[in-house]
Order: C-alpha cells, then sequence, then structure tokens
C-alpha cells in the first residue's frame, strides 16, 4: 500500500495529516461552492452547479500540482470558483432553456 501511495505521489505531500487534509481540500471547496450557489443563488440549476463543481475541481487540481498555494487556502479558491463558474454557467444556461421553450 505504501508503494501504491509513494507512486502516486503522497510522499511530496509530507505527513500523513498534511496529505489527508490536502487532498479532502481539493473536494471540500467545490462542494461548499455548489452548495452555496443552490442557497444563495436563486438562479442556479441543475446544469450550473455540475459545470461550476466540474470547473472548481479541475481548478483545485491545477492549483495543486502548478502552484505553491499552501492546501489551507484550497477550500476558498475552490469555493469561488465554483460558485462564479456555476452563477455564470446558471444565468447562460438558464437563459437559453428559457429561449427553447417559448
Amino acid at each position: 500500500m505504501g508503494a501504491c501511495a509513494r507512486t502516486a505521489g503522497a510522499d511530496s505531500l509530507g505527513s500523513v495529516l498534511v496529505a489527508g487534509l490536502t487532498i479532502a481540500s481539493i473536494t471540500y471547496g467545490g462542494m461548499l461552492g455548489v452548495f452555496l450557489l443552490g442557497t444563495w443563488n436563486k438562479r442556479a440549476n441543475e446544469t450550473g452547479a455540475l459545470i461550476g463543481f466540474a470547473a472548481g475541481i479541475a481548478t483545485m487540481i491545477g492549483v495543486t500540482f502548478l502552484t505553491r498555494l499552501a492546501f489551507t487556502w484550497y477550500v476558498l479558491v475552490g469555493t469561488v470558483v465554483t460558485f462564479a463558474v456555476g452563477s455564470v454557467a446558471s444565468l447562460v444556461g438558464g437563459n437559453m432553456t428559457r429561449n427553447n421553450q417559448h
């Protein structure tokens, strides 16, 4: 099992605690962003939430491997990206759906 973790790059993350928190932080930002999108944005829809979540996770994977940002900021970055992209996608997708119904 340790060989699998080393192969996946877990050795570069440091201790087990830091590795676990880093991995969790990558997804928690997206989940919080979708939750806030659904509660704060009246125009949010399922398509916008899925697009926002995918963009948030993709951004966080890029941030993890391409920047030296501390893992403690991952939730904030993921939340902001997910909420912003989901809001825009819901707005654009909502307009397209309304136009097709008329």
